[in-house]
């Protein structure tokens, strides 16, 4: 295995770099096992790391350009019926109208 500098590890500790590909990995694990006396397996280095963000849906919404929604008349809801008004609406996966949480 090869070996990065400590002024590497420490940047790498301190998040300056967020990549780090397979050598530089190991070769940061030989420097910390100089540098400590210790063994360091990859584990003791890496962390999962989950980033949320929007879902495809929403993030056609948030993509969107609703600077002309002035410019349309208001949708006529005069025949809903009143019972699933304020109910969730989705479109289920034949194209068909699906009303409420289920």
């Amino acid at each position: 295995r090869g070996r990065v500098s400590e002024r590497t590890v420490y940047a790498l500790a301190r998040g300056e770099t967020s990549r780090v590909d397979l050598g530089t990995l190991g070769a940061v694990m030989t420097t910390l096992e100089e540098l400590t006396g210790e063994p360091v397996s990859p584990a003791d280095l890496l962390s999962a790391v989950t980033v949320p963000g929007p879902d495809r849906e929403a993030r056609a919404w948030l993509d969107g350009d609703a600077s002309r929604l002035g410019e349309f008349e208001p949708y006529d809801w005069s025949g809903a019926d009143p019972y699933t008004l304020g109910e969730p609406v989705r479109v289920g996966p034949d194209g068909e109208l699906l009303i409420g949480s289920e």
